[in-house]
């Protein structure tokens, strides 16, 4: 099967906080290795196709998505970078679109980042 237009998208991340303070560490800005090698594969396997990746995570931006409490504590859930629509361009023209993302801490918004997909391009095949 052909594909022209293939789109890697890395999910934008999650931060959680208690108090301000966050808990555990937000990569963001630097290349995600498993991706990068994703798209090489993909770019070997088909040549003639444009391979194009959007990292979600690059940029600073973060709303409050949830909350839950555990234990005592209030945490809040954020997350952090770009809205799926400043990329609504790219899906919308794909044909093949590969998710990568830290499918534990993330799993709320790559079920979101799925449904905008579907929505915005119901053509397009999906894997991650």
């Amino acid at each position: 099967m052909k594909y022209k237009n293939i789109l890697l998208i890395e999910a934008p991340g999650v931060k959680l906080k208690t108090n301000g303070l966050n808990i555990g560490a937000v990569r963001r800005r630097h290349p995600k290795i498993s991706q990068l090698t994703l798209a090489a594969i993909v770019q070997r396997e088909f040549p003639t196709s444009k391979v194009e990746i959007q990292d979600l995570k690059l940029k600073i931006k973060e709303k409050q998505v949830n909350s839950l409490t555990y234990g005592n504590k209030q945490i809040e859930i954020y997350q952090i970078g770009r809205d799926f629509s400043e990329i609504d361009s790219n899906i919308r023209h794909a044909e093949l679109i590969l998710l990568t993302a830290n499918f534990t801490q993330e799993a709320g918004i790559i079920g979101d980042l799925i449904e905008f997909c579907k929505t915005t391009n119901p053509k397009a095949k999906i894997l991650k």
